[in-house]
């Protein structure tokens, strides 16, 4: 087996003049321009020209390999040399061997049994990349998959690869209409080809079960290049910053932007920064972030109205939440009626939820009145406190009522039931002190008040019973 040592091994001018032609590899057909964002601050020039050429359908110049290489981690232009004089001595090296076999289906046969005995090495669940395969020869399905499709392609067979749940492989066509006749190669074992058949070979008999690829997804090599960033995340733990995460799959989705589940990792990232970025109470980077995840716009795909309703929902929920934690710091610091302002703010730039800025709305209403009541000295102000109260129970039930709204997400109505449901137990908390301090006048007023607004409530009818006159 050809491997390299010190990392990479460059090879000579090996190839015959005659292969010239065959060892340029066609450049990537039918990729246009990608409706995608992808910050690419940080990446090399290599990474940024490749991506940036990718996003606007200008990847011409770049081939196959050259898409594999950069996809599997290689970032500068020497490494980029050693593995495609790799793959072009290895390619040379097919090309001999497959000389004495005629038909399509031949040369895949042996062309799954060569890579085996002269590139492949050994089976590894995280060997996902091709910079494995190129030092060590190490593999999974994946990899595997790409390495046996870049060269067969590169020798004239027409090569899909096929997804299914948490396993890959490739498809030989008999032509490039797709319509012939096709093969499955399971090219993880030398006896892959077509598996499901039986292959006798020194009296042993190797059965592949065709009941493991159910669910499967057919797509180009290129696009299933895409893969590689979720093998990475799912098997070597790799871009453990969340911000790296989200680029590796706006890399994906320039890759295949109809794969669902990149499409879905990577709303799973915006929210996850937005997620991280209100914990940390930055509360104009959360919102950028959302504004970022508004903006995302996924292609049209089997599922993708459900991962569209997803990245909604997100939206809703994650800006109910921003706008509630936002709000209450302001409060905590004693800073009240600036509370108020930074609501109003919100809800100008975001009159859509204005349903369910009326549960924070009221919560502030509802803190007000408690403070009012501990510190009233006359009348007046337990007037104001008694207002204070009523109108937080009205903005409630009015905020509450969103949570039935079908113009939310589900997860939406889920965030705004748990925030009614706190609503009243602050209320109904704030009649529990008054009798617990024994002033039952407080409690069947606030009790008789509460019940105007919620008058099928066992707890407030509870309250007002326990607070009647004897």
């Amino acid at each position: 087996m050809s491997q390299l040592s010190s990392g990479w091994v460059s090879v000579g001018a090996l190839a015959l003049l005659f292969m010239a032609a065959l060892l340029i590899a066609a450049p990537a057909k039918g990729r246009g321009p990608r409706n995608a964002q992808v910050d690419l601050t940080g990446t090399t020039p290599l990474e940024a020209q490749f991506f940036t050429d990718l996003r606007d359908g200008k990847a011409g110049r770049w081939s196959l390999a050259d898409a594999f290489f950069i996809a599997s981690g290689i970032r500068g232009e020497a490494d980029l040399k050693r593995a495609r004089d790799w793959i072009d001595h290895a390619t040379s090296r097919a090309h001999e061997a497959l000389k004495r076999h005629k038909s399509v289906e031949e040369r895949a046969d042996y062309l799954l049994r060569w890579v085996h005995q002269n590139l492949f090495s050994s089976y590894q669940a995280r060997a996902t990349d091709a910079v494995s395969m190129i030092r060590a020869g190490r593999y999974n399905c994946l990899s595997s998959c790409l390495i046996y499709g870049v060269i067969a392609e590169r020798l004239g067979l027409y090569v899909t690869g096929i997804a299914v749940d948490r396993h890959a492989f490739c498809r030989v066509y008999s032509s490039a209409s797709r319509r012939g006749r096709g093969w499955d190669v399971e090219t993880t074992t030398p006896l892959g080809f077509n598996p499901g058949r039986d292959i006798k070979i020194s009296n042993a008999v190797v059965s592949v079960p065709r009941s493991r690829y159910r669910n499967r997804r057919e797509m180009s090599l290129f696009e299933l290049m895409g893969l590689l960033y979720t093998n990475h995340m799912g098997l070597n733990q790799a871009y453990p910053g969340l911000r790296d995460r989200l680029l590796a799959y706006q890399k994906a989705a320039l890759f295949h932007p109809t794969e669902p589940t990149i499409q879905h990792n990577l709303v799973a990232a915006h929210t996850q920064l937005i997620s991280q970025a209100i914990d940390r109470a930055d509360w104009s980077g959360a919102w950028a972030e959302l504004e970022a995840l508004e903006r995302l716009k996924l292609s049209r795909a089997s599922g993708s109205t459900q991962r569209a309703k997803l990245q909604k929902g997100h939206l809703e929920s994650l800006t109910i939440e921003l706008v509630k934690r936002h709000v209450e710091q302001v409060r905590a610091r004693g800073q009240e009626a600036y509370a108020f302002e930074v609501l109003a703010g919100y809800l100008r730039a975001k009159r859509g939820l204005s349903d369910p800025f009326k549960l924070i709305k009221a919560r502030l209403k509802l803190k007000q009145s408690r403070e009012l009541f501990a510190s009233a000295r006359s009348p007046q102000a337990q007037g104001v406190a008694f207002e204070r109260f009523n109108e937080a129970l009205k903005l409630g039930k009015s905020g509450g009522a969103a949570q039935r709204a079908l113009s939310f997400e589900p997860e939406t109505r889920k965030l705004l039931k748990v925030m009614t449901r706190n609503h009243l137990a602050s209320a109904k908390n704030l009649i529990i002190d008054a009798l617990n301090a024994g002033d039952k006048r407080l409690a069947r007023q606030l009790s008789e008040l509460a019940l105007k607004h919620y008058p099928r409530d066992l707890d407030f009818q509870q309250y007002r019973r326990i607070s009647a006159p004897r």
